[in-house]
């Protein structure tokens, strides 16, 4: 049975903030990465899906915040 994805919360500094200057690009030495806590919670796969909308983000916003957190009702914060 297929599950809905995670929803991707707005970043805590939004992007058209003067403050917005964390430009995180993922990169092979610096990936999008899970904590533990989440990788506890979700599949692999939803983690997986999760992280693969990442890199054409920050493409399109020249990078992003250092953290994005996915919510999804019922779990802990991905």
């Amino acid at each position: 049975m297929e599950h809905s994805l995670p929803v991707l919360k707005q970043q805590e500094i939004p992007f058209d903030s003067p403050e917005f200057r964390y430009l995180f690009q993922p990169l092979g030495e610096k990936p999008f990465v899970a904590t533990t806590a989440a990788i506890a919670e979700y599949t692999a796969e939803t983690i997986e899906r999760c992280l693969t909308l990442l890199p054409g983000r920050a493409a399109l916003h020249s990078g992003l915040d250092y953290l994005q957190v996915f919510e999804q009702a019922g779990s802990e914060p991905l």
